[in-house]
Formats: C-alpha cells, sequence, structure tokens
C-alpha cells in the first residue's frame, strides 16, 4: 500500500493586519546597487548572495579598485527562486596583497526584481554583511548620518566611501559627540574610487578617545545618490562587529508620529549556533540609535512574544534623545522579554517624520561578541492590534478576526530574511457559516500563492510580527532607507502617510492566544455520492474539525476535474464553519461516523492538509474515483498521519483502504 506522507508544520491563521506597502512599479529598466566594500586576499573572502523575486534574469557585476578602476566584470543568472552565491575570488586573481574596493549590480528589469547581500569572511571570524544600495531616495540634501558604538579600548571603526557617480565628489567628515558636530575632513573621491577613514583617527584628532558613541555625518557635493558609505565597527579579541545603517539627513520637523517594526530578534534558543547551552550564550539586545535633528526625539519601544502559549507585551520606558545625541538602549528591560525561547518582535515609535532616527538593533553575549542583528523598516502607521508568531513555540497558530459590515481587513506576516524584512499579506476566506469572521491560512514556504503585492513566503521562516489593519488601500512603502532607490532618484522623499486609526468596536482579535488545553475534537462524517458514469450510490467522506477556541472547520478532498473523461489529481478544501468546498458536506445534515482526537492530533490534520500538493505545489496525486487514491483515501490516510484510532470503517466509500 503506497501511502502519500507529508509532515512539515502547519501554519493556520485566521485574523487580520497591516497591508504591505506599494512597491516600485514592474516598468522595465536598468537597474544599478552599489556596495562600499569588498575584500579579497589572504585570510579574507567575498561572496555575493543574489536572489531573483519572481523570474530569473543575468545580473552584471563588476569589480572596482580602491583607486575606481575595473578589475573585474562578469555575469551572474540569478535563479527566479533559491539564492545564487558568487565568489569573488573567482573575480580577482589573488596575487599575495589583498584586494578591495567598491562594486556595482546592474539588471534589466523592476527595481525590485533583484535582491543581493554582500558577505565579507574573515579568517579571523569578524565578518561583514551588508545591502548593496542604488542610493538613498529621500537623500535630497546630500548628507547621510549614521550612529556608531565602540564598546572598548579594542574596538575599531572603518568608514567606506565608495563614489558611485559619474564625477568626482567632494565629501565633508563629520563627527558628532554629545550632541556637537565637528568638522573632521575634507576629502575628493574619483568616480568608482573608494577611501577609507579610521574612526579612532577621528576621535583621537577631537580629543575624545574615550568617548564610546555618537554620530558620523557625510555631507557631499556632487551628483545626487552618488555617495554610497558603509561603516564597520569591530572589535577581533571579543567577536564584536556592527555595520548601522546610515540614513538621510532630513529636513525634519517635529510634527508626525514614526514607527519602526523589527519583526524577530535573537535571543539565544532561536539561534543556530552556537549551541544555547553555553553560558556565554545569555543574549543581550541593543537598540543603538540617534537623533538626525535639531529637536528633541521621544522614543517609545513595544516588545511583543511568547510566553508558553500567551502572546505578552511588553514596555521600556520611553528614551529622550535631545538634538544630534545618540544612545545605546538595552532591551533586555523590556518585561523580560529577551529571555523567551523564540525571541520577540519590537516596535518602535517615535515623534517627528521618517529620517529623523537612525537606528540598529543588535544582540551580544557576555563577552561582547555579536550574535545577531536585526532588520528593521519604518512602517505607515501604529497597527490597532500586533501578535508574535513563532514556529518553534506555536507551529500552529488559530486566529479570527471580528470584522463587522463595512470594515474589510487584512493580515501581513513581517518576517527577517537575509535581504532584510519581508512581508506577505494573506488571502482572505469568508466563513461558511456567516458572521463577521474572517480566515486567513498561512501558505508553506515558497508555495504560497502570491499576494496583491508579488510577494511569496520564503523559506526558512521561524518567526515574525502578524500585524492587523483596517484600511490596506492607505498603506504606502516609506522609502527613507529602503535596500534599493527607485529609477528616478531624485525624488523627494516619500511622505508618511499614517492608515486611518479604526475604532476599538470596528474589527478586534478573537482570542489571539492559544489556550494551555481545548476541547479540541475530529469528527469524519459521510454522505451519499451518486456516480452517474456507473449508476450507482457511494459514499464520500470529510472532517469536521474544532479548534483551540471552539470554532468549527471542515476539510473535505475530490478531483481537480470534473471525470469528464479525466478526474485530474486529488485536491483538497479546508474552510471554516460547518460547511466544506462540497456545499453538501455540511456536518450539520450528514451521516455521523466517528469522532476523537486532541490537541495533538487536531493540529496533526491541519498540518496534514497544509502539506497536501495543491496546497504545497508538490508532486501531485491523481485522483481514482473507483480504486482511490480519492477523498476517502485522503480522510484515511490523515487520520493515520494523526495516529488516530479509527476503529470504524464508512459504508460504501472506495478507495478507504487503498
Amino acid at each position: 500500500m503506497n501511502k502519500r506522507r507529508v509532515s512539515t508544520y502547519s501554519l493556520l491563521l485566521l485574523f487580520s493586519a497591516l497591508s504591505t506597502f506599494a512597491d516600485a512599479g514592474p516598468a522595465l529598466a536598468q537597474h544599478t546597487t552599489y556596495g562600499s566594500l569588498w575584500e579579497v586576499g589572504p585570510g579574507v573572502t567575498t561572496e555575493l548572495l543574489l536572489e531573483g523575486t519572481g523570474k530569473s534574469l543575468p545580473v552584471t557585476v563588476t569589480l572596482y579598485s580602491s583607486t575606481g578602476e575595473p578589475l573585474a566584470t562578469s555575469t551572474a543568472y540569478v535563479k527566479s527562486q533559491g539564492v545564487t552565491r558568487l565568489s569573488l575570488s573567482s573575480l580577482v586573481a589573488q596575487v599575495g596583497a589583498t584586494k578591495e574596493g567598491g562594486l556595482s549590480l546592474a539588471w534589466t528589469g523592476g527595481t525590485t526584481d533583484v535582491r543581493c547581500r554582500v558577505q565579507v569572511n574573515r579568517d579571523d571570524g569578524i565578518n561583514a554583511s551588508y545591502l548593496p544600495r542604488g542610493g538613498y531616495r529621500a537623500d535630497t540634501k546630500n548628507a547621510l548620518f549614521a550612529p556608531w558604538y565602540l564598546p572598548d579600548g579594542g574596538s575599531s571603526g572603518q568608514i567606506r566611501l565608495f563614489d558611485s557617480g559619474p564625477s568626482a565628489i567632494g565629501v565633508e567628515v563629520d563627527l558628532v559627540i554629545s550632541g556637537v558636530e565637528k568638522k573632521m575632513r575634507a576629502l575628493t573621491i574619483q568616480p568608482n574610487a573608494t577611501q577609507t577613514v579610521d574612526l579612532r583617527s577621528l576621535l583621537s584628532e577631537a580629543s575624545a578617545g574615550g568617548t564610546t558613541a555618537g554620530s558620523v555625518v557625510l555631507r557631499y557635493t556632487g551628483p545626487s545618490h552618488s555617495l554610497q558609505p558603509s561603516m564597520f565597527l569591530s572589535n577581533s579579541g571579543t567577536g564584536f562587529s556592527l555595520i548601522p545603517e546610515f540614513s538621510p539627513v532630513l529636513a525634519a520637523g517635529t510634527a508626525g508620529q514614526t514607527v519602526w517594526q523589527f519583526p524577530s530578534i535573537f535571543t539565544p534558543a532561536n539561534a543556530s549556533a552556537p549551541p544555547a547551552s553555553d553560558a556565554s550564550m545569555a543574549a543581550t539586545s541593543y537598540a543603538l540609535i540617534s537623533n538626525g535633528s535639531s529637536h528633541a526625539v521621544t522614543v517609545n519601544f513595544k516588545a511583543y512574544a511568547l510566553q508558553g502559549n500567551k502572546t505578552v507585551q511588553g514596555d521600556l520606558n520611553p528614551s529622550s534623545l535631545e538634538p544630534y545625541q545618540t544612545s545605546l538602549v538595552p532591551l533586555a528591560g523590556v518585561s523580560g522579554l529577551a529571555a523567551t525561547s523564540a525571541g520577540f518582535g519590537l516596535m518602535v515609535t517615535h515623534s517627528g517624520s521618517a529620517g529623523t532616527l537612525a537606528m540598529s538593533v543588535f544582540s551580544v553575549d557576555r563577552t561582547g561578541r555579536t550574535l545577531a542583528t536585526s532588520s528593521g523598516l519604518v512602517v505607515p502607521a501604529a497597527s490597532p492590534e500586533v501578535a508574535f508568531w513563532s514556529s518553534s513555540t506555536r507551529p500552529t497558530v488559530h486566529y479570527a478576526v471580528d470584522s463587522p459590515g463595512g470594515v474589510s481587513p487584512s493580515v501581513t506576516l513581517y518576517y527577517q530574511s537575509q535581504f532584510g524584512v519581508d512581508r506577505y499579506t494573506f488571502p482572505q476566506q469568508q466563513a461558511n457559516d456567516g458572521g463577521s469572521h474572517l480566515q486567513f491560512t498561512l501558505p508553506a514556504p515558497r508555495s504560497s500563492p502570491k499576494d496583491g503585492q508579488g510577494n511569496v513566503i520564503l523559506g526558512g521562516v521561524s518567526s515574525g510580527l502578524l500585524v492587523l489593519s483596517t484600511n490596506p488601500q492607505n498603506a504606502q512603502q516609506i522609502a527613507a532607507n529602503q535596500p534599493n532607490c527607485a529609477a528616478d532618484c531624485n525624488e523627494e522623499p516619500t511622505a508618511t502617510v499614517a492608515a486611518e486609526a479604526p475604532a476599538a468596536s470596528q474589527v478586534a482579535f478573537v482570542k489571539p492566544d492559544v489556550a494551555d488545553s481545548c476541547e479540541c475534537h475530529a469528527q469524519i462524517f459521510y454522505r451519499y455520492v451518486y456516480r452517474g458514469p456507473i449508476n450507482t450510490f457511494q459514499n464520500h467522506t470529510f472532517w469536521q474539525l474544532i479548534d483551540y477556541y471552539g470554532y468549527n472547520h471542515v476539510i473535505d478532498a475530490g478531483p481537480s476535474g470534473n471525470c469528464l473523461p479525466h478526474c485530474g489529481n486529488l485536491i483538497a478544501w479546508e474552510y471554516m464553519g460547518h460547511i466544506g468546498y462540497y456545499k453538501e458536506d455540511n456536518s450539520q445534515t450528514a451521516h455521523f461516523l466517528w469522532k476523537g482526537a486532541d490537541v495533538d492530533g487536531v493540529r496533526k490534520l491541519f498540518d496534514y492538509y497544509q502539506d497536501w500538493p495543491n496546497v504545497t505545489g508538490l508532486p501531485s496525486i491523481p485522483y481514482d474515483p473507483t480504486n482511490g487514491p480519492n477523498s476517502n483515501t485522503y480522510i484515511h490516510w490523515s487520520a493515520e498521519y494523526a495516529k488516530l484510532n479509527v476503529d470504524k470503517t464508512p459504508p460504501s466509500a472506495p478507495g478507504w483502504d487503498y
């Protein structure tokens, strides 16, 4: 007996969230992104991680020397799914000395068709990883700033300045300490050339060698968006390393509010290496924040995590930053959430427009070694409700959303990938039993249908923030410091769009936390089916499930075709309520066969459905109405997968024992 076995966790989501944001248009054009740092030589290698978002296409990679000469050009063919790795050692012949400089990546297509990460690997374990950019879209003043942090005397900082424009640029390097900006260097950088400025040398010249935190401001003349900087902070003795994000210096006013979202922040148990049993792995997470404006800014932190099976929230006391001040904020004080096994998500709200604040979030162990950095995204406005999801402690999640007439909520999962923050908005489905509940189902990674913005769920997703929104039409991407610059990079900064806050009575999560125990159960029902081609009546079986919160679901199966003459493949459906895909699959009118299961059994039935071929895109199983596999086969196989002791056999049910 050859039975189909499927076994990954199912993620069922029933609730509503913030919609995804408008991406750049898909018009075909030439796009280029730039990186300010690559190194190849004894003890150091660099590789590019490239991914196509929905299509395969060639990408031209050009490496420049530190003085701007092209050293090598190669074409990498980016896959539509999965990551292409390109070692730069294969492009540059090593002659003993370390080679370094800037790089460019060019392709024809949409702005977001290609994503890239540059990974510099050193034998001493101090690696550098960053996302190339096509410029800073909101950089309209030819000025950028970033915070820096040197935890001890052994830490150093290297500021790399790459001119990606067609002509030379002048760069003024300013150091900000205790809110006071000092002009330190005036440089001229030739096209495609890179210059390096030592942060320790700047501190020594400013008589501030003992200062541990501040910011760097880069003001440049020449073509807009041509300066591509990076700042690498490290200590080879402790393993500390950090590349803070640069942000445009904006003419920001005091009005408005900006919300940052960090969907997945490290704790020891949600890291892949080293093992959490290592005593040094007790992690502390920090937010390194810098106020780049001339007015004081109040910063609020709210964390979301799981403790046991319940969502908890925690707040830090608000931080107040004076003009041009930099602060290191420990996140361990967020109600102890940093110690939870699955990590946590963070929402940071501050006064002022996007670009007022530059921020980097990272985690270190007791020895000062950097364990992880967390990617963040500026979002339009605070959502009425946010929840944290983790596959390690909550592999199957059930939510419902109360959605009165006239309100059309949506659900978006935000999660961290190796290319920054990704997002996916789930298709919604009205429950068959009526009412105001909407159903959202989390597809398996990589097999998910594209959402309205063309996004799919990437592989390896383990945690993230689930966000509720009631007016997705008002949500727009805040482009203050996104990885790619639009084709018309001289546009004005995108304005912050505040979505209307719904009234508390309009939309709400229903029982958003998994109970420690429940009345979960599964029942098998059957009904008559008339098979016209052979003029006979037979029975068709289906599941009726009750989930963690007492909500009803029907899982049924059938052919993808009409069996005239071919039936197609065996596919399955899951509907909330008493009625399945077939309206006759109604648990209130069909014949009862069997009842049983518990929390684990019900979860496995959902898992089995979630990993069925028509859901995941795996190879299909042909449907055979006479011998099986057919709908009865699916019910029997899923019962065996869930290890349910179904001790009854439905009458006249072909395919049950296939």
